[in-house]
């Protein structure tokens, strides 16, 4: 006799319905920015969908508090959305359209519809392309259709598998000797050094889009600059040495502006300067990053300008906070939270609208700041770890 099967229904997430007013929300963003708070840190204390989080933030950022209205109907925090495709499957009674109880004819009356969520893992499947050979009856001529071009000549993989290949290695993070293993399972013999050839092979077909994305990132007026390290093999050394990753990003959403956003990406073996000056030798605007100095030459040059990042600036209190519990730190964080609700305010507004706010709300804030950072930080045991605002430096985290 057959085990039976038995359904089991899991829902993940507490409060899996739940209906939020505004002043609920409007508390639950606010606890967001409040110092050491992250946005996954405050759903997961209350249950509340991530996702569903920053939705009410971007609508209070572009409308202010009375764009955060109360939920009209019950929000499901986890939903199955609705562009997946369904399959239908119908069960029918046992009898047919014969009643059980009496035996007569059964007409429908209505229906139960329950939706589960399922998956279909991927296949590979072998494109062949057919091309008919015809001679002409009279002159004995041949004619036969062109093979459609590919993405490696003369190679093997289509389009849709050299797509699967990077996103499973960079977005996934999947490396090219796992992906090998996993293909092997379908009696795929890929091995390593085929798929970095494709994988190189890609990547030279994407160079003019990467071009023309970098492009336009570094044609506008302002440009985010940043980089993050990340390990890189040095063979023959026994270990890894730190490479960067830097981003150039373009966006002019959080003033209202209408040019697509776009970022580039460029990987350097190292941190020296040499590297966003030569990116940026041709760019003329604004410049918004950290204190690195290999910036310096940039600002010094007197064609870009400097925009001092006050995310950056914080850390370095964060930090401090976290490491030592220094109630300074913790202070010094407080009275930058202000500006941060300014900005989150103020947010995909006109510039007008964007620069009246910061004179006469933002303003203030850094003149207290810098009186109490100069007085405060001056004496403080970390000061040695904290430096002194220049003028200079002040000067472009107000911009």
């Amino acid at each position: 006799m057959s085990k039976p099967i038995e359904r089991v229904e899991i829902i993940t997430g507490i409060h899996r319905r739940r209906r939020y007013t505004a002043e609920e929300k409007v508390r639950l963003i606010k606890q967001t920015m409040q110092p050491g708070m992250t946005v996954s840190a405050v759903a997961r204390l209350h249950g509340v969908s991530p996702s569903l989080l920053f939705q009410w933030r971007r609508r209070m950022a572009e409308g202010g508090q009375e764009a955060v209205r109360a939920d009209e109907e019950v929000v499901p925090i986890s939903r199955v959305p609705e562009t997946l495709p369904r399959r239908d499957i119908e069960h029918l009674p046992a009898e047919g359209c014969t009643c059980r109880s009496c035996g007569g004819a059964l007409r429908k009356v209505g229906e139960d519809v329950t939706e589960i969520l399922e998956y279909r893992p991927g296949r590979f499947e072998v494109v062949r392309h057919i091309r008919p050979a015809f001679s002409c009856r009279a002159c004995e001529a041949m004619t036969q259709a062109p093979m459609p071009s590919m993405p490696i000549e003369r190679g093997r993989p289509g389009p849709g598998l050299l797509a699967h290949v990077l996103v499973s290695k960079y977005c996934d993070h999947l490396p090219l000797y796992r992906q090998s293993e996993i293909y092997a399972r379908d009696g795929l013999d890929l091995p390593r050094g085929l798929l970095a050839g494709w994988v190189g092979k890609s990547a030279a077909l994407a160079e003019p889009m990467a071009a023309f994305i970098g492009r336009h990132a570094l044609a506008g007026p302002r440009v985010h600059a940043d980089d993050t390290p990340m390990p890189m093999l040095a063979p023959g050394r026994g270990r890894t040495q730190t490479a960067r990753a830097w981003a150039y990003l373009r966006d002019d959403r959080p003033f209202g502006g209408r040019d697509p956003p776009a970022v580039l990406y460029e990987f350097t073996p190292d941190r020296k300067g040499e590297h966003p000056r030569r990116r940026l030798r041709e760019f003329r605007g604004i410049l918004q990053a950290d204190a690195y100095s290999g910036f310096n030459a940039l600002y010094e040059s007197g064609r870009v300008v400097e925009a001092a990042c006050w995310t950056h600036a914080r850390r370095y209190f964060h930090d401090e906070m976290l490491a030592n519990g220094s109630p300074l730190a913790r202070e010094a964080i407080e009275r930058m939270q202000p500006l941060f609700a300014i900005e989150a305010e103020v947010h995909g507004q006109v510039p007008e609208a964007r620069l009246a706010a910061r004179r006469a709300r933002s303003a203030p804030i850094m003149a207290d700041l810098y009186v109490w950072l100069e007085r405060r930080c001056a004496a403080s045991r970390a000061s040695r770890t904290w430096r002194r605002p220049s003028a200079t430096r002040w000067r472009s985290g107000a911009r």
